[in-house]
């Protein structure tokens, strides 16, 4: 009886070391595709951000020449603001779990049975994917709000762009804008001398 007993303890043991294997190798996929995760998520707001700029940059092409077409303050200020809400989804991640140097320092030499570790690790590397999704669906929010103001700052942006040469074809299509009439010919006295060549 004490020896069947036995038997099944170790079974126990040995499937449940099993168990904690495989769920090791899971959370190491599901870790893994929680990074990559947060790297697409940082690499498009990144994109988002430099398309913003270059939306900034043309908006003040158009509005600096004389600062008489305010068309494009409505493509600047949008696009101002997708800078700064796909900032957001950039900003480095603070998941607040124990580091791998902590974890060593404290398990290195501790009385802990092997499968009470075990445990305890399993648990940590669960919180860190936890709370690492969460910050991702948080900044995948901002991500997109950030393309949303990136496709708005581009209409405006065209639209400006659009008003801008219809208001200069108003004038003289061949006269640059802001450049004055023909210039009047100038009359010497007759009593300047000749010229000499």
């Amino acid at each position: 009886m004490k020896l069947a007993g036995l038997r099944s303890g170790t079974k126990r043991t040995v499937r449940r070391s099993q168990r904690i294997v495989a769920l090791q190798a899971e959370l190491d996929v599901q870790g893994q595709r929680s990074v990559e995760r947060t790297r697409t998520i940082e690499t498009k707001a990144a994109y988002a951000t430099t398309a913003a700029a270059a939306v900034v940059a043309a908006s003040i092409a158009i509005l600096s020449p004389a600062w008489d077409d305010l068309t494009a303050i409505a493509p600047l200020v949008l696009a101002a603001t997708t800078i700064v809400v796909s900032t957001r989804a950039i900003v480095p991640l603070a998941l607040g779990v124990v580091s791998a140097g902590d974890l060593v320092a404290r398990y290195v030499d501790d009385d802990m049975p092997l499968t009470d570790l075990q445990d305890h690790l399993l648990e940590v590397r669960k919180v860190e994917i936890e709370k690492r999704d969460g910050l991702n669906a948080e900044r995948a929010v901002w991500m997109t709000r950030g393309f949303r103001f990136l496709s708005a700052s581009v209409v405006a942006l065209l639209l400006s762009a659009i008003i801008s040469g219809i208001a200069q074809l108003e004038g003289d299509p061949y006269a640059p804008r802001g450049t004055p009439g023909p210039a009047e010919s100038t009359i010497f006295p007759s009593s300047a001398p000749p010229e000499r060549r």
